[in-house]
């Protein structure tokens, strides 16, 4: 999927040769209405789907026109082939200070987490899309990025315990942020009332589990399950939820 967050187009046309306002009117038109159906349609054409999350922080290009007379689908069609070009470009091109690739959305997401928890995701120019978040806690923030796509829980937490991570995120998550991923997200709202335990044994040891109230219940829970899923036991996300609910009990 592409996304284009700002477009900033400047004119330069011929004085005299044409109705300069008119002109305008209808180029932003196409721009607008046309250019992201245009660009779409060639995107999806050219695009390996290769799962990776890009950002470019700026792009700058020239896009010619030599007649006005075209139609406004041929004009944006054109326009769209060339700023794919430039994209592509850039991507291949482009410096580590006006380009950053990441494997995919969730090695994206846990390396904004991360810069998160050490203060210094606002200051990264790739995160502008968390900006509505600046003023959120930390562990609110995750659990509003993660609740609507459950299915990322396990591959940020598996990211983030590569760079140790997970559990300074745990640690800043309220039980009320658990539970917008585990009731909203998941829908793990009417779990199995028995479950065998003894699967627990093929969990790694030294999960640092916590003592305490509902916080800490609800912290070990998301603990046991993301140890659960990351080796692969049991199968389904029904189970491994019923199994880490009852043993964190």
């Amino acid at each position: 999927m592409l996304r284009i967050r700002n477009f900033n187009a400047r004119y330069y046309l011929q004085r005299g040769a044409v109705d300069e306002w008119q002109t305008q009117r209808r180029l932003d038109r196409i721009v607008t209405d046309r250019l992201p159906q245009a660009m779409g349609d060639y995107w999806n054409h050219i695009s390996t789907n290769s799962g990776a999350v890009y950002r470019i922080r700026n792009l700058h290009i020239s896009l010619w026109l030599d007649d006005l007379d075209h139609p406004d689908g041929m004009i944006a069609s054109v326009w769209a082939r060339l700023l794919a070009k430039a994209i592509v470009d850039t991507l291949q091109n482009g410096t580590p200070a006006n380009v950053v690739r990441y494997d995919d959305y969730a090695h994206f997401l846990a390396a904004f987490l991360a810069d998160l928890l050490v203060g210094q995701a606002w200051r990264r120019w790739m995160y502008e899309e968390f900006r509505p978040l600046e003023d959120v806690p930390v562990g609110r923030a995750a659990a509003l990025l993660l609740s609507p796509h459950p299915e990322l829980l396990v591959p940020v937490a598996q990211r983030l315990q590569i760079q140790q991570n997970w559990e300074a995120l745990v640690l800043r998550m309220e039980a009320a942020d658990i539970s917008l991923i585990w009731d909203r997200g998941f829908g793990f709202t009417n779990l199995p009332m028995v479950v065998p335990l003894d699967t627990l044994d093929g969990l790694p040891p030294h999960i640092p589990l916590e003592r305490g109230g509902e916080t800490a219940f609800m912290r070990n829970r998301l603990r046991l399950f993301v140890a659960l899923h990351t080796r692969r036991q049991p199968q389904s996300l029904t189970a491994a939820a019923a199994l880490s609910h009852h043993a964190a009990l």
